[in-house]
């Protein structure tokens, strides 16, 4: 009997519960275009269309083709459907505000855009700032809300550019009392939960798996190619006044897809970079950096600052323990050095390179390394490139802009081909004096063309000069593409170690001058010679080797022959310097210099130089 009684009582108690839902149901339903609009309006505070509303089992409304708009009129959310549930007890306690009845939210194909202005201001609903908490707090309790969406997708916009990106689903949970909010995003194979806590400290926290950074490309000021970065690992960021923060993290970041001409011709995929991080950002730089990064096994540990934001003075150091050549070189995906995917390498070095750098006075660059280093050598090239062949007579085929083949054969059995014993002293003073005077003493490159070449570049904010030698022209003539990308180059020294490990300065030179170009379809210095001057490279005249070493970086100008009788006056000051430097060297002599108009008393300071008197 008792049992029977007690659930008579049970029952009595759920139809009471169901009448009550059934009776919130209808004055909530009520008048309902009225109340859906003052609902929408109290939490976004922006214009919204709905389609139609129905009412949702126990007691919630269901809203589909839904459109909030922005205070500039532009779509905001665009969502198929939205659904939420009436908190009875807030209901019948008789909540002051409206949007107090429903604490979650549920929609489906749903579509963000959040667009900020020139003015840098962004059109968010109001439940995402900070004056809506502080509403909330002075009209009395604020209440937990959560929000659960699928088939997301969001869009930002801003003068920078825009992105779009999908993801499966996204929980989110504000949370007044604690003023926090977290954030968990999941893709088709990526995840993240970001949280914001305020607070005497400000903590924001980001939690990634494969997570594409491409969503925050057109709002970052980064000069990293968010849009091509995936992140897996963990960042924290604090501050207690918003102006400093302390950013700390690590985990992996993943280059991928990436493409820019001035780095390769080709797609990059799949660079792997695990790091260590710790930051303190302010509104005038960074007061300290400290991170390290792995590259398969190959750490260095990086520590600096930067001073400003518009024209920033850098300082940093880079600490390398046993770092392996190799391993390095191995890490780097094959794109980065497309004509030498099998390249080899051995030696390590272990040490500190150190850099200064004041970007609005690019003349303060100044770096050095302290350390032991092994010299750089090259086990293998790959099965295209074979150094030893040069020792011996071996054919050259040359491509023009026209698509025209052209061969050159290094041997003796070719009339056009000049021995290094038969090239005048002369010339290969003008060349070096011209394009590589410490030829002889370096071994591939030259500190001071680096240095000159990264400042002028700074200057000009673009490539526009290359830090290239002999050794390094051969290189590119003979192996490598045209085109001026940081990866030619980084092939360019590789395969310049090697010709330097492998061949003697005087064959370098030798096969240099008979396989550049001096002129439109003219190579070699054999062909040179006789098409400018009419005579065998052994009997050129200083002034004449001056003339040819000249036109090495612009050999298309569209010389003539006898170009000495027509050349202008700026040319003919550059071909005294030339002289001059020659003559130093003692390739040429007092006559040779008057006879290309060099003053007496400029001839008689260099006479005064050379004797020490």
């Amino acid at each position: 009997m008792k049992i029977r009684n007690a659930l008579q009582w049970v029952l009595i108690l759920l139809t009471i519960a169901v009448l009550s839902s059934a009776l919130a149901t209808y004055v909530v339903f009520r008048n309902m275009g009225d109340r859906v609009s003052i609902l929408v309006e109290s939490i976004t505070g922006m214009k919204c269309l709905i389609a139609a509303v129905h009412p949702c089992f126990p007691c919630g409304i269901k809203a589909s083709n839904i459109t909030i708009y922005s205070m500039s009129g532009q779509p905001l959310l665009q969502a198929k459907e939205i659904s939420t549930q009436v908190n009875l007890l807030r209901f019948l306690l008789k909540s002051k505000k409206q949007s107090d009845l429903f604490n979650t939210l549920e929609g489906d194909q749903i579509k963000l855009t959040l667009i900020r202005n020139e003015n840098g201001e962004w059109d968010i609903p109001q439940f995402f700032t900070s004056q809506r908490s502080r509403n909330s707090a002075k009209d009395g309790k604020a209440f937990r809300r959560q929000i659960s969406l699928t088939n997301l997708t969001i869009s930002i916009k801003t003068g920078k550019g825009e992105s779009t990106h999908f993801y499966k689903g996204m929980e989110a949970d504000f949370n007044p009392e604690r003023e926090s909010v977290i954030c968990k995003l999941s893709g088709i194979n990526e995840s993240a939960q970001i949280s914001f806590k305020n607070g005497a400290d400000k903590q924001y926290e980001m939690q990634a798996e494969n997570f594409s950074m491409a969503l925050l490309a057109p709002v970052s000021a980064s000069p990293f190619p968010l849009e091509n970065l995936i992140l897996s690992g963990k960042i924290r960021a604090t501050s207690n006044d918003n102006k400093k923060f302390v950013i700390e993290g690590s985990g992996k970041i993943i280059i991928s897809n990436f493409h820019h001409s001035i780095l390769s011709s080709k797609t990059i995929d799949d660079i792997h970079l695990p790091f260590d991080l710790h930051v303190n950002l302010t509104s005038s730089g960074i007061e300290n950096l400290s991170g390290k990064i792995d590259m398969a096994g190959e750490t260095a540990i990086i520590n600096g600052k930067i001073e400003g934001w518009e024209k920033p003075v850098i300082d940093m150091t880079i600490n390398f323990s046993d770092f392996s050549y190799d391993r390095a070189i191995s890490a780097l995906p094959v794109s980065l050095h497309p004509s030498l995917p099998d390249i080899r390498l051995s030696g390590s070095m272990t040490g500190m390179f150190s850099m200064h750098l004041d970007t609005g006075d690019p003349d303060s660059l100044d770096y050095s390394y302290t350390g032991h280093i092994d010299p750089l050598k090259i086990l293998n090239l790959g099965r295209e490139i074979n150094i030893d062949d040069l020792k011996s007579p071996f054919r050259h085929n040359v491509r023009t802009e026209t698509g025209k083949g052209i061969s050159i054969m290094l041997s003796p059995g070719n009339p056009d081909f000049i021995p290094y014993r038969d090239i005048p002293r002369s010339l290969i003073s003008a060349v070096m004096t011209a394009e590589d005077e410490r030829f002889f003493s370096h071994r591939g490159f030259s500190e001071k063309h680096i240095r000159g070449s990264l400042i002028e570049n700074m200057k000009a904010g673009k490539v526009v000069r290359g830090a290239s030698t002999i050794s390094m022209q051969l290189a590119k003539n003979l192996y490598l593409s045209p085109e001026r990308t940081l990866s030619r180059k980084l092939e360019e020294a590789f395969i310049t170690v090697a010709l330097e490990q492998n061949l003697n300065k005087k064959r370098i030179m030798e096969i240099y001058l008979n396989i550049i170009e001096w002129g439109n379809g003219i190579y070699g210095i054999g062909p040179a010679a006789q098409h400018y001057f009419g005579k065998r490279p052994e009997e050129l005249k200083p002034m004449e080797s001056a003339f040819l070493a000249s036109i090495i970086a612009c050999p298309r100008r569209n010389w003539h022959p006898d170009p000495l009788s027509k050349i202008g006056q700026g040319w003919l000051e550059y071909l005294q310097v030339i002289l001059c430097k020659m003559h130093e060297r003692g390739a040429a002599e007092d006559e040779d210099l008057r006879e290309a108009g060099v003053s007496e008393s400029r001839i008689g300071t260099l006479r005064q130089k050379s004797t020490g008197h």
